[in-house]
């Protein structure tokens, strides 16, 4: 029988995954709107998963909410990626289950808001006492960290009979809808495999059918 990975070492494969990903959808970095880079890795009865994706995909800004209606939306998407059972299917007959998730988008940054509203007023009046050209300087770091923000999360599903494993729903399509591409890569049997997955052709393969 394989040895399984563990939590660990199946996320530490992810990580070397990832960047390949990331290189087979663009040369210009990994922050594009409207895709996200997926790696999902087989080993035994496990089955890991590793994701990245501009937050604007998963909500539609990259900032902390500033209105009621945004709120919502973090909140909706936060109980969404809580559970990888909502976001990716296997087939039945695997009889695959959730066993771990994580991600880097948290109820917390609800409070960024208003703590960047405290600062607001205090950053213009130092602004104000600066030159025209660190104004600008400071302004355009400003935008950038702001316009450039990543999702980032983790799930890891067990399956009772693995030996028939054989497809994998991104459900995330349905979930998130400004996502338009997934960048997948697949790693299973050693064998290291990148498709690309769209809402009309939103399952993988794990059987290479």
């Amino acid at each position: 029988m394989k040895q399984h990975l563990t939590h660990k070492g199946a996320l530490v494969s992810l990580l070397f995954l990832l960047p390949t990903a990331a290189a087979h959808a663009q040369s210009h970095g990994a922050h594009v709107h409207g895709e996200a880079d997926i790696a999902v890795a087989i080993e035994g009865e496990t089955v890991s998963v590793s994701i990245i994706s501009a937050m604007y995909n998963i909500t539609g800004f990259e900032h902390a909410p500033e209105t009621e209606e945004q709120h919502e939306i973090l909140d909706a998407a936060i109980a969404r990626l809580n559970d990888g059972s909502e976001l990716f299917e296997f087939n039945t007959a695997a009889d695959c289950a959730s066993i771990h998730s994580h991600h880097s988008l948290h109820a917390e940054e609800t409070h960024e808001a208003s703590d960047d509203d405290e600062h607001a007023h205090h950053d213009e009046d130092e602004q104000d006492e600066e030159h025209e050209g660190h104004e600008e300087h400071r302004s355009h770091d400003h935008d950038d960290h702001a316009g450039h923000r990543d999702l980032e999360a983790e799930y890891e599903f067990t399956c009772q009979t693995p030996d028939r494993l054989s497809s994998m729903e991104f459900k995330l399509f349905g979930d998130f809808g400004n996502l338009e591409k997934v960048n997948a890569i697949l790693l299973i049997d050693g064998r290291q495999t990148a498709v690309d997955l769209t809402p009309g052709h939103r399952t993988l393969y794990l059987n290479g059918s």
